[in-house]
Order: structure tokens, then C-alpha cells, then sequence
């Protein structure tokens, strides 16, 4: 018999977290006992800087303790034996907890309250129950997986893929124990540099975003092994990667054995992370064998995937929780009705582009209005002009995109709205200073905010942009409202089932010109119709975010801005530059304004704005929405 104070007078308690606790007879043959291995993929000691260990039976801790390994006295993947007490068909109940920071009073305060993730600094915690099996020394994998980070689950539930499921976990499910399945130090190990090598591995290519189906891909004159492996690697949002098991509870699968390079998240990892856009990139690779649940990285590499990244200084950076808010803008539809339109009319037209991109998390915070043209002749000197409001049911007024959402759906969708010829569209007319650049100059932003980051018209036809009014032309119009009030003006010609109008063309990209856009010419192309939306989302709604809780008790210079880059797959770092302002926008960096707004400059801005653009592009692509772009803070990490 050995007791709790026997075990921990022997100092097996820290010996590398790895002990035998027995807690009453053992029997005389084979042994009857369960081996925890605990593992993690996460920053050590940027995420977690200890971990708790809790033993329970029959509802009664019977151990609990808790160990730093921040300071290197214990490592990660680590070990914890038992030995079965009286009946082995009584079931024991494992916890272990990640935590933030060190917690030297657990041991006596976990007797009386077990913390649940978001309590007491835990970040992540994992729990199974079961009971022993007779004459077998049983393996129970206890790993702490990103995708279970800031995920609460109920006393009788455990975090599993990032979400909560069933505690129990039957022996038969479970290995006997070697140590080559805990530890990298074997033949056996998973190497991560030759698998995955960073120079070798191309982000995976997006096929059916509801199910986060992906293709792995291959670099120009890369050959693929026959028959190929499959390897994943996803990246979080606080840019830290992790190497997927080929497992379909918390890892990836591969659904049709005759599309190889094809492979699925996890049902859990898709729902909880990767729509949510708590997975920010994804990685595949075809050299090797699929990495196994029961299968550690190999030493070196886990190492270093435990080291983390810096942020290219040389100063250790942790990335704060949560991310930038964009700065409200405002975006005005202006879309003809033709007859020549009917083709992107209804769920499977045009509203299939809009509306996803309407769902795009990004855009939640700009306000969306909408209207039809063609208007009349008499548009063109009516006082007031008809389209200097949006007038409801005829319009959508502006409301924040999820609320505007339903109601531009259900205007695109009516084939009623269609007229029944293409008249004049007298373009003009709708585009007069006092028309919709007016309703758009009138709109003011919702409090607390005091002005917009862009206001902006969107041109939606596909024929006939030519002046009809006599007076100034739609490119001049254009012109004149970014000189005069700051209002960009976006054209996307669509395709005219008539054929190409090379009038059309030249006219409509003369106002797209004016208008400091550039055009979006769909005539030959559909998926330029999505790309062209989403280039007005992110530049809507990228380089200028609201005041931030995220920026204080920083001096600045210690500050980076973050976002990841999917098709470069790498983390981009901005640094504070306190040249860049409102009257100074070419100056590369970051800075805070007089409005305590945080403003983004220069070709980092640009950059920014082509990476934002580049996500959402790959789900529209395959028509989901996309998951949200973040710009995260990230500042010194804590000693």
C-alpha cells in the first residue's frame, strides 16, 4: 500500500511529472494499471505555463497537484501512472488543466473547486473517464490542443476537436503502453521538418467550405509520392500552428480514397474553428505517411513548435486576445434592372456574390444602402433628386450589413423587379452631387464613432454607361465626389447576354478611373464578379479601427499589428510608425490618431488590403462566406 503522503514524501511527484501513484493493493501478476500522457503542440511558456493534474474516483479527488513548465524542470509530453484501487471496473476520472500562469496554491485549492476554462488563468483543459482493464497497463492520451483554447465544457463533459463531448472513453478504445507512444525520442516519431517542410508545403486549396474540404497542392515541379501520403497543418489566429492527426474527432480525414490529395476537418475542428475563423490557414503536404493519433512529433521539431515564433525584431511578442474592429464605413449598391439583367437576378445570380459577402464578418461594420436604376429624363434637373435618399420599400436603407442583408437579398431576387426592356439608363441623372453621392454624404456614423474610415458607391450593370443628361458625364461626377467629399466609386460591368458593348467598357472604366477604383470587368470572367466585392469589403474595411482596449499600457513602440497572409502562409508583422497620420498616409506602419483611432499607412495598408481580399476571395470562390480577416495586437510577453 502506498498513500498520497507516502508518494509525495518519495519526490516521485516531480520528477518530470511522470510518477506511478498507487493507491492500494497491486495485483501479484500482470499489473492492472493507466498511464496518462499529457502533450501539447502550444507555446511553451507564451501560452501555458503550468499545468494542473487532478485524480478523481467515485466523485472524491484523490490527487490533485500542479507543475511549472516554464521554467524547463518539466517537460512537455509528460507521464502519470495509476495503479487500480480494489475494483478495476470502478472508473477514474483524469483532469488536466493548462493554465497562463503559475499557480503555486493549487494542490490545496483544488480540493475544493476544480477551475473550468476562463476561471483562474486556465486556458485549456482536457478530462476522460474510465475504468481499468484487467492484467493490461493502459495508454490514455491527455493532449492540450489549441483548437480547445478559451472552450468551457460541463463537469461531465470534455473539449474534444473544440467541442464539447462525452466524458467516458471505454479500455477497448485504448492502447497498451509504450513509451515510443508519448515520446519523440524513437524511430517512430513524426518528423515534422521532413513531412512538412516549410519551403515544401503549399497552402491547401479550398473545395467545399461547408464541409472544409481541401486539396493538398503541389509546387511547380514538386512530384507526389505514388501512392501519396497526406499531412495537415493548420494555423490559429494567434498565428500558431499545429500538425493535424489523420483522425475524424479532432484532426482530418480523408473521405474518398480515390481522390488522395482530398481531405476534410474534422466535422468538430470545421464547425468550431474553421467557420468561426479561429483557423486562419491551412496546410497540406503529400510526401508521407499520415501522422497518427498514437504517433509523437519527433523531439526536435516539437521543441520548436513549442518555442513559437518572435516577430521578426527579436523581441518576443504574445499575441493578445481578440482583434482590431474596423472603423464604420457606408457603401451605396446602385444596380440596374434591365431586362439584359435577368441573368443575375435570383439565388443563383448576382445575390449568390452579394449576399455571401454581405456575410463576411468584416463587413459587419459598414452600413449598406441599395437602390435600381435606370432613372428618367426628367431626373436629370428634378429638384430635389430622387436619389439624393433611400426611400423604403422601393430602397434599403442603410442599416449595418447582417441587418441589410435579407432586404437587398430579397430585392435581387424578385424576378419582378426586372423590367421588361433596357431603356436609357440616364446614369447621370442618379449620379448627380446632389443625387447619391448626397445620400451618401448625408449618412452620419452611429455613436460613439465620429466619422466614417470610406464611403463609397458600387456601379452594378452591364450595359450603357454613357452620359444621357448633357451636362457633366458620370466620370466627371465621379471625379468630383472623391475631390469634394472623399467618395470612391466602384464599377462592376457584368455580362450582356447581347454581346460586348465596347462602349459600355471604355466609359464604365473611365468612371471606375475617376473614381479612384480601379473596374471590375466580368464581361468574360464570373469570379471577377466575387473577387470585385470582395476588393470593396476589404478596402472598406481594413487599415482604420476603432479605438481599442487592446492598445493601452504599451508604449506603442513595443506594439506590432498582426494578420496572416494566406497565400504566402506567414504571419506579417506592422510596426508603429508615428509619421503615419490622416494628412501623412504613405508612411509605412501603424499609428494611433487624434481620435485615438488606429490607423494603418503605406504599403502596409496595401499589403494588408490584398491579404484581406485574398481570404475572403478563396471561400467565395467556392461560394461560402468567408470566416473574417483579423488584425491582431501583439506586445512583449510577460516574464
Amino acid at each position: 500500500m502506498r498513500n498520497r503522503a507516502s508518494l509525495r514524501a518519495a519526490g516521485w511527484a516531480v520528477a518530470g511529472l511522470a510518477l506511478m501513484a498507487a493507491f492500494g493493493s497491486c495485483t501479484a501478476d500482470k499489473p492492472t494499471q493507466l498511464i496518462a500522457g499529457f502533450s501539447t503542440q502550444m507555446q511553451v511558456p507564451r501560452e501555458l505555463r503550468s499545468v494542473g493534474v487532478v485524480i478523481q474516483s467515485s466523485g472524491r479527488t484523490i490527487f490533485c497537484d500542479n507543475y511549472i513548465v516554464s521554467d524547463g524542470s518539466v517537460r512537455l509530453p509528460s507521464t502519470f501512472g495509476l495503479e487500480a484501487a480494489g475494483d478495476p471496473a470502478n472508473p477514474i476520472t483524469i483532469t488536466v488543466l493548462g493554465f497562463k500562469t503559475d499557480q503555486p496554491d493549487f494542490a490545496g485549492n483544488c480540493v475544493v473547486k476544480i477551475p473550468d476554462v476562463g476561471q483562474d488563468s486556465v486556458l485549456v483543459m482536457r478530462r476522460r473517464r474510465t475504468p481499468y482493464s484487467s492484467g493490461r497497463i493502459l495508454y490514455l492520451p491527455m493532449p492540450l490542443r489549441r483548437s480547445c483554447a478559451d472552450q468551457p465544457c460541463g463537469t461531465d463533459q470534455s473539449c474534444i476537436g473544440g467541442v464539447c463531448s462525452k466524458l467516458d472513453i471505454s479500455p477497448e478504445q485504448l492502447a497498451d503502453f509504450r513509451e515510443s507512444l508519448v515520446f519523440g525520442n524513437t524511430s517512430t516519431c513524426f518528423p515534422v521538418l521532413e513531412c512538412l517542410p516549410a519551403a515544401g508545403s503549399m497552402p491547401a486549396k479550398l473545395i467545399d467550405g461547408d464541409k472544409c474540404l481541401f486539396e493538398a497542392q503541389a509546387l511547380p515541379g514538386q512530384s507526389i509520392p505514388d501512392p501519396p501520403g497526406m499531412n495537415v497543418r493548420v494555423t490559429y489566429d494567434n498565428f500558431t500552428p499545429e500538425v493535424l492527426d489523420r483522425d475524424a474527432d479532432e484532426g482530418f480525414v480523408i473521405p474518398d480514397p480515390g481522390k488522395p490529395l482530398q481531405f476534410e476537418l474534422a466535422s468538430s475542428l470545421c464547425q468550431s474553428n474553421y467557420k468561426k475563423g479561429k483557423i486562419v490557414g491551412v496546410q497540406a503536404n503529400a510526401a508521407c505517411p499520415s501522422k497518427t493519433p498514437l504517433q509523437p512529433i519527433c523531439d526536435g521539431d516539437l521543441k520548436s513548435l513549442q518555442a513559437g515564433q518572435d516577430n521578426g525584431t527579436g523581441q518576443e511578442a504574445c499575441v493578445k486576445q481578440g482583434a482590431l474592429q474596423p472603423t464604420e464605413s457606408a457603401l451605396l449598391v446602385l444596380m440596374d434592372r434591365s431586362a439584359s439583367m435577368k441573368k443575375f437576378f435570383g439565388d443563383t445570380g448576382f445575390n449568390g456574390v452579394l449576399g455571401l459577402s454581405l456575410q463576411d464578418p468584416v463587413f459587419n461594420r459598414c452600413r449598406v444602402g441599395f437602390k435600381f436604376v435606370p432613372a428618367a429624363l426628367a431626373d436629370c434637373t428634378a429638384a430635389p433628386s430622387p436619389f439624393a435618399a433611400l426611400t423604403p420599400p422601393g430602397d434599403v436603407a442603410f442599416d449595418f450589413a447582417s441587418q441589410a442583408r435579407d432586404a437587398i437579398a430579397a430585392k435581387v431576387g424578385a424576378a419582378s423587379n426586372l423590367l421588361a426592356s433596357d431603356p436609357v439608363l440616364y446614369l447621370d441623372a442618379a449620379m448627380r452631387l446632389d443625387g447619391v453621392y448626397k445620400a451618401l454624404g448625408d449618412l452620419a456614423p452611429t455613436a460613439p464613432s465620429t466619422r466614417f474610415n470610406r464611403k463609397a458607391l458600387f456601379l452594378v450593370g452591364n450595359r450603357d454607361f454613357e452620359p444621357h443628361c448633357g451636362g457633366s458625364s458620370p466620370a466627371t461626377l465621379a471625379q468630383q465626389a472623391l475631390a469634394q467629399s472623399g467618395i470612391y466609386t466602384y464599377v462592376l460591368l457584368l455580362q450582356n447576354p447581347n454581346g460586348a458593348d465596347p462602349a459600355a467598357l471604355s466609359a464604365a472604366s473611365s468612371i471606375a478611373m475617376q473614381g479612384g477604383t480601379s473596374l471590375f470587368d466580368a464581361t468574360s470572367d464570373a469570379n471577377v464578379g466575387a473577387k470585385a466585392v470582395q476588393t470593396v469589403v476589404s478596402d472598406l474595411s481594413s487599415c482604420l479601427y476603432d479605438k481599442s482596449d487592446l492598445i493601452t499600457g504599451t508604449p506603442e513602440d513595443k506594439i506590432t499589428l498582426s494578420y496572416f497572409d494566406l497565400q504566402g502562409y506567414h504571419r506579417v508583422d506592422i510596426s508603429h510608425n508615428e509619421l503615419c497620420t490622416e494628412q501623412s498616409t504613405s508612411q509605412n506602419g501603424w499609428n494611433v490618431d487624434s481620435q485615438q483611432r488606429v490607423r494603418i499607412c503605406g504599403s502596409s495598408c496595401t499589403a494588408l488590403r490584398e491579404a484581406a481580399k485574398a481570404f475572403a476571395l478563396q471561400a467565395a470562390l467556392v461560394g461560402q462566406p468567408s470566416p473574417g480577416f483579423q488584425v491582431k495586437v501583439s506586445t512583449p510577453c510577460s516574464p
